[in-house]
This record gives structure tokens, C-alpha cells and sequence, in this order.
């Protein structure tokens, strides 16, 4: 099965930055779907110069988020998703946009990772439509660094945990998706 989903891959371009053009590999027969072009330039117009920051990419998918924020300067980008399969994927982007040495990727649940504390920037979120933890991840989200940007890609309906929407930054709802931006 492992090798049958490497094998039937589709790709993904990056649209800016260094990378800009660059296509990375995203599965089609895994429960994911990758961010429109549309919804990240808008994302990436909202966090402005990212260049020097370090960045986490949960619930990755295939690092679509994280390799356009390397794209656009990220000096790091940590990977976290809770698939081998896609972990194994993004290894496998990383390589062939050679910039393995500014990832680690770690395959992990997004929220048990955080707990580790981490030295970050700027978390790109991008759970399932119909993720069912979002108490647990924003208790997690709150133990950031003061000034840490959270941007989350939800859905069109999305309304975050009531101690969190006093950190709203901006939100944009484009679609059946919301961006929505928070500072810790």
C-alpha cells in the first residue's frame, strides 16, 4: 500500500519566493487537501517578510505551507504531521528542492509535539476540516513564546476556543476556508 500512494503522486507548485515555480509531490489517496495557491498567497500576504523566521508546518500533509515559507525566507521549518507516509513525502520534497538542511520533520500528533516547547516564529496549522481537538492544540498554542503568529486554516465556520479569540489578529474567509491569524 506504502508503495502504491509514492507511486500515484500528483504535485503542487510553489508560487513565490526562491522556490517560486518548483513543484513538490502531494499523494492523492491520502485524506489531505493542499492549500489553494489563492489561499496561500493571501496567507503569505498577511504575514508580510518572513525572512530569518523560524516556522513549524502542523499537520503538513506534504509541507506544501512550510516549503513555500522556505520559499520566501524561512531560515527553518519544522515539519509535524502524524503520517509516515507523509513524512516520508516531505522527506522526499525536501530532497529534491535541496533544503533538507533547513527541515527536521518529525512525525508526530501536532499537539503532543508542541507540549515539547519549541523555539518558533510562525505556526502554519492546517488540521482536517473536521479535527476534533482544537481545545487541546490552542492549550498548546497558549504555552508559545509571547509574540509567536498563529496562522490556522479551517474551515469556513471555524470559531476558535473562547481564551484564544482575544489574540485574533485578522481572519479572511475565502471559499469554504478561513484563514485565521492569532498572536500568542
Amino acid at each position: 500500500v506504502y508503495k502504491r500512494q509514492l507511486v500515484s503522486l500528483r504535485m503542487v507548485r510553489i508560487i513565490a519566493g526562491s522556490l517560486k515555480g518548483r513543484l513538490i509531490k502531494s499523494g492523492r489517496n491520502i485524506s489531505f487537501r493542499p492549500t489553494k495557491d489563492r489561499v496561500k498567497e493571501t496567507l503569505f500576504a498577511k504575514l508580510g517578510n518572513i525572512k530569518n523566521k523560524r516556522v513549524i508546518d502542523i499537520f503538513a500533509g506534504t509541507g506544501n505551507l512550510g516549503f513555500e515559507a522556505l520559499s520566501r525566507g524561512a531560515e527553518h521549518c519544522i515539519f509535524v504531521d502524524n503520517s509516515k507516509i507523509n513524512t516520508e513525502i516531505i522527506k522526499s520534497n525536501a530532497l529534491s528542492l535541496k533544503v533538507l538542511d533547513k527541515v527536521d520533520i518529525r512525525c508526530s500528533d501536532a499537539a503532543l509535539f508542541l507540549k515539547n516547547g519549541i523555539n518558533i516564529d510562525i505556526v502554519l496549522a492546517d488540521p482536517p476540516y473536521k479535527y476534533s481537538n482544537f481545545d487541546k492544540l490552542f492549550r498548546e498554542f497558549e504555552k508559545l513564546r509571547k509574540g509567536t503568529i498563529i496562522v490556522l486554516e479551517a474551515s469556513r465556520n471555524f470559531i476558535p476556543t473562547a481564551s484564544f479569540q482575544e489574540r485574533y489578529i485578522s481572519y479572511k474567509v475565502m471559499g469554504e476556508t478561513s484563514l485565521n491569524f492569532f498572536r500568542v
